[in-house]
C-alpha cells in the first residue's frame, strides 16, 4: 500500500440541527434561549409546506435562499457604534430588539446590522424586549425605519434575498405587516468536520461512521512497545499507520484498539543515530484503502550512542581499543628487546 501521507484528504462537513447545549441556556419561564456568539440558521417555510422550504446560505460570496443546503452563522450582539465586521466582545442573550449580525461561519461574510424583531400572525412586534428561544418565528430589520412602524426587511424572492418593504399596521401602531417571504425561523446549529481520503480506495461501504481518536496510552517500551488508542466508531477492519508504516493492530472493542508500535528502524537504519526526536502521524486505515487522517503523531526520542565506525561492527569501540592495545603492547615489547640487546 502507498504511504497515506502522500493522500490529498477530501473535507467533508456534517451538519446537525440539535437544541443547544453549550451555546444556550435556561431562563426561568422560558424555553431555551439563544447567547450572543451561538452558531444558529435560518430557514423560511412558506404555509407550513416542506417543499418549498428555503434556508439562508451563502453561494459564490453571495446571500442566497437555497432548497439545497443550508449554512450556520454566527449570531453577534452589534454595536451602533462599531465598524462592520468588529465584534466587541458583548455577553449576554440576544433579546428582540436588539442590533445582531449574523456572520457566515465559513467565508466569514456578514450582512449588515439588522434589528431582530419577533414574529406573530404575520406581523412583526416592535415592542417586545423578551429573549430569543429555538425555533421562534422573527424578522430582521435593517436600521433607520419610520418610527411608527414599516422599514425594510429581509426577504427572499425565490432564491435570492432582498429587502422588504413593510406598512404600519393600521390597527397597531407598534406592528408593521409582513410578507410570508420575510418570516425566518430560528435554531441553534453544531458543525462537525471529518476528514477522509480515497485517493486509492475504492470504498463501496459507506464512509461513515468516521472513527475519532480521542486519546492515545502507551505501555511498555523498547521493542515490546504497544500503543492502545481510545476514541469512538472503531471495528475490526481498521489498522493503525505510523507514517507510512502499517502497524499490527488488534481490536478489542468500538472504542479501543492497541497496536504495536513499530520499531524505529522501519523509517530508515540511519535514524537510529539521529540526535533529534521523530514525530510520524497517526492514521486509520480501513480495510479497502479508505484513509482516516487523525490530529494525533507519536515520536521517537532518540538514544545517544555513538555511530559505527563500519556496518556490521557487533562492539567497535571494544575491537578497536582492544587492536590499539595489542599495537602498543608489541612495540613496548619491541623496544624493550633491543634497548637489551643494546
Amino acid at each position: 500500500m502507498s504511504s497515506p501521507r502522500s493522500f490529498v484528504p477530501l473535507f467533508h462537513t456534517t451538519w446537525s440541527l440539535p437544541l443547544c447545549n453549550s451555546t444556550c441556556f435556561t431562563l426561568p419561564g422560558y424555553k431555551l434561549c439563544i447567547s450572543s456568539g451561538s452558531k444558529v440558521s435560518l430557514f423560511n417555510r412558506l404555509r407550513s409546506q416542506t417543499v418549498s422550504t428555503r434556508y439562508l446560505s451563502v453561494e459564490d460570496g453571495a446571500f442566497v435562499a437555497s432548497a439545497r443546503q443550508w449554512a450556520a452563522f454566527t449570531l453577534h450582539l452589534a454595536d451602533e457604534h462599531s465598524t462592520q465586521g468588529d465584534f466587541p466582545p458583548r455577553e449576554g442573550y440576544v433579546r428582540y430588539g436588539s442590533l445582531v449580525q449574523l456572520v457566515c461561519t465559513v467565508t466569514g461574510i456578514t450582512l449588515p446590522p439588522m434589528i431582530i424583531r419577533k414574529v406573530a400572525k404575520q406581523c412583526a412586534l416592535l415592542d417586545v424586549d423578551e429573549p430569543i428561544s429555538q425555533l421562534h418565528k422573527c424578522a430582521f430589520q435593517f436600521p433607520g425605519g419610520p418610527p411608527e412602524g414599516g422599514g425594510t426587511y429581509l426577504c427572499l424572492a425565490t432564491e435570492k434575498v432582498v429587502q422588504f418593504q413593510a406598512s404600519p399596521c393600521p390597527k397597531e401602531a407598534n406592528r408593521a405587516l409582513l410578507n410570508d417571504s420575510s418570516c425566518w425561523t430560528i435554531i441553534g446549529t453544531e458543525s462537525v468536520e471529518f476528514s477522509f481520503s480515497t485517493s486509492l480506495a475504492c470504498p463501496r461501504e459507506p464512509v461513515t461512521p468516521v472513527p475519532l481518536i480521542s486519546t492515545l496510552e502507551l505501555s511498555g517500551g523498547g521493542d515490546v512497545a504497544t500503543l492502545e488508542l481510545h476514541g469512538e466508531n472503531f471495528h475490526a477492519g481498521l489498522k493503525v499507520w505510523f507514517g507510512d508504516v502499517e502497524s499490527e493492530t488488534m481490536y478489542r472493542s468500538p472504542r479501543s484498539l492497541v497496536c504495536v508500535v513499530p520499531d524505529v528502524a522501519a523509517f530508515g537504519s540511519d535514524w537510529r543515530w539521529l540526535r533529534t526526536p521523530i514525530t510520524v502521524p497517526v492514521s486509520l486505515v480501513r480495510a479497502d484503502g479508505l484513509l482516516y487522517p487523525s490530529a494525533f503523531t507519536f515520536t521517537y526520542t532518540p538514544e545517544y550512542s555513538a555511530r559505527p565506525g563500519s556496518a556490521g561492527a557487533a562492539e567497535p569501540a571494544t575491537d578497536a581499543d582492544e587492536l590499539l592495545e595489542s599495537i602498543h603492547h608489541e612495540f613496548t615489547r619491541t623496544n624493550f628487546h633491543l634497548f637489551i640487546q643494546t
